[in-house]
């Protein structure tokens, strides 16, 4: 019961004033968003909160990129992107992935900075050669 959400789904913000939902004597609070097996749904399904989600969580492992960058070798660094970033990205892609392209732009940065990180390369590097070397070697 704790866990349990209303979610009205509506292309502009959901009046939910009005809607009194109750279940074995308890009100149900009304959100804008609620959590469903590790992917967040948004009242319009725009997945911004999700998207913006993973985002935070590549930030953070890119950081962790970053330091660890001077210490590991390239394929530690890959086998890292591959465990840590790429589940976040691949997770549920069907349900969301159909998102506005500027919302999904963000994680595409991201992974170009990670890959940038894992290459060595500056950050200005164009990114399209080196998803390609780095699929190679992951596959090989």
């Amino acid at each position: 019961m704790n866990k349990t959400k209303l979610l009205v789904f509506d292309n502009k913000v959901p009046n939910t004033e009005n809607i009194i939902l109750t279940l074995n004597k308890t009100r149900v609070p009304a959100s804008r968003h609620t959590k469903f097996l590790g992917t967040i749904i948004d009242c319009k399904l725009s997945w911004k909160e999700h998207i913006s989600s993973i985002c935070s969580k590549i930030s953070r492992i890119n950081g962790v990129l970053n330091n660890l960058k001077h210490f590991l070798p390239q394929s530690t660094l890959l086998l890292l992107y591959n465990s840590l970033i790429l589940p976040h990205v691949n997770y549920n892609l069907l349900v969301w992935g159909n998102a506005k392209k500027d919302y999904l732009q963000s994680i595409y940065l991201l992974q170009k900075r990670a890959v940038r990180k894992i290459c060595n390369v500056s950050f200005t590097h164009h990114t399209g050669s080196t998803f390609i070397i780095i699929s190679l070697v992951f596959s090989a």
